[in-house]
């Protein structure tokens, strides 16, 4: 009865100890897959913070080009206006009186 009970009692160690390899295994594996989940995160931040920098760039680009378009179109309008009206001609001789 005596070797049942430390058998009992190894299979019981044996099962804990399985039971706390694995617990730190998964700690482990937990630990490691956060640390590259948070990685990733840092990552992905730096990507995002770069890509707004080029958005607010190519704003900065955009508003220039508008004005840019907008002085070419009053610059074309200028060009192509049409002259103001000569005046008018008189063609009405008026006799001069003998003195």
């Amino acid at each position: 009865m005596h070797h049942l009970a430390f058998h009992s009692f190894k299979s019981e160690s044996h099962k804990v100890s399985s039971f706390i390899r694995n617990r730190l295994a998964h700690t482990t594996l937990g630990q490691a897959s956060m640390e590259g989940l948070e990685q990733e995160n840092q990552v992905l931040r730096e990507e995002v913070a770069t890509m707004q920098a080029k958005i607010n760039e190519m704003a900065a680009v955009q508003t220039q080009v508008d004005e840019l378009t907008e002085l070419v179109q009053t610059l074309i309008a200028a060009q192509y206006q049409p002259p103001p009206p000569s005046p008018p001609v008189n063609t009405h001789v008026t006799p001069r009186l003998p003195k």
